[in-house]
């Protein structure tokens, strides 16, 4: 009887999905420079696959958010013209000076955040991100860019989801079985 409640509980945690991607949460981008707020921008849910734009960022003619199951880009194709970010005091501690911080509305936490292969902005490096489970900031200031420059995120994330109901009725079944099982051995020892 034992080892069936054993195995009861093993299946119910096996049963449980958990995942370790950001599909389905809802992040939200806010820019901060010279000091602190510079604008707040939209909230969008993270699309599983396909690579689906998320919302234009602040600047339209700068960059564009990309977002997908493991990662998050800040695509710059749409400026025409080579820039540089404008130096500025913090902004938002620890990191951002001038950049932007995307926060997790709902989902997560975020466990895990690395700088891409793909990023290719000149200077950025490790210095210039932080994160904790619930942002993740980017810093930038005094960093040149260009139409093909990309900031590219590698995410991951730690959300268990609700059991399906069919896991549910199993698991209330197997319960029901092992109170069965059970009542039958104590009225046997009577």
């Amino acid at each position: 009887m034992r080892k069936l409640l054993i195995c009861t509980i093993g299946f119910v945690l096996l049963s449980l999905p958990v995942r370790a991607d950001i599909t389905g949460d809802q992040l939200q981008w806010v820019y901060y420079a010279y000091g602190g707020l510079y604008e707040t921008g939209n909230t969008w849910t993270v699309p599983g696959s396909g690579g689906s734009f998320g919302p234009v960022c602040c600047f339209v003619n700068y960059f564009d958010i990309d977002s997908d199951a493991t990662s998050i880009t800040f695509d710059y194709s749409r400026t025409t013209m080579p820039d540089t970010w404008a130096a500025s005091i913090l902004s938002l501690s620890p990191t951002i000076y001038n950049g932007i911080a995307i926060n997790l509305i709902s989902g997560g936490p975020f466990t895990s955040v690395s700088i891409d292969p793909a990023t290719n902005m000149v200077g950025f490096n490790g210095s210039d991100l932080s994160f904790t489970g619930n942002q993740i900031q980017v810093n930038w200031a005094s960093l040149p860019w260009t139409s093909s420059t990309i900031v590219k995120l590698d995410v991951n994330s730690s959300s268990t989801t609700v059991p399906e109901p069919a896991t549910l009725i199993s698991v209330a079944l197997m319960l029901g079985v092992l109170g069965w099982g059970r009542r039958k051995q104590i009225f046997a020892r009577r």
